[in-house]
């Protein structure tokens, strides 16, 4: 029995970086990006109401920050348990203290890889994918590159 499309909602305020991911994702055999949210309340909304199995969203928005967002999705029933991925260009080690103990998955343009969910330099688009279906999945978020 063939395992059901991973859907993922997109996060990002720049239209040309969530058109950018959906061409990324597009491309990816059973990746279904199911919506987009430009604002942190969209996102809450749209994650509660479509379910997605992962959450891959910019760590920057306008009206609030990345960091503040996170716990948002974790204080809502229906968005508790969703995997998130947060992308971002921050120093790596100021980020990783606050977001993994929430269960993010943070992917960084960091200068290395370490253990516990993040990922560093280097991430290429088929990082990125094959990250995305090993949180969709809730396999380790442990990488051994």
């Amino acid at each position: 029995m063939q395992q059901p499309d991973i859907r993922i909602l997109l996060v990002d305020h720049q239209e040309l970086v969530r058109r950018g991911l959906q061409r990324l994702l597009d491309d990816m055999p059973r990746l279904t990006v199911i919506g987009e949210a430009t604002s942190a309340d969209e996102a809450v909304r749209l994650a509660r109401s479509m379910k997605p199995d992962v959450v891959l969203m910019d760590l920057v928005m306008p009206e609030i920050d990345g960091l503040d967002l996170v716990p948002q999705y974790r204080q809502q029933e229906a968005t508790k348990d969703t995997p998130l991925i947060v992308l971002s260009t921050r120093e790596p080690a100021l980020l990783r203290d606050r977001l993994i103990p929430l269960g993010v998955t943070l992917i960084s343009a960091g200068s290395h890889t370490e253990p516990g969910g993040y990922t560093g330099q280097g991430t290429d688009d088929l990082h990125l994918t094959q990250r995305g279906r090993r949180v969709a999945l809730s396999e380790p978020r442990i990488d051994s590159e």
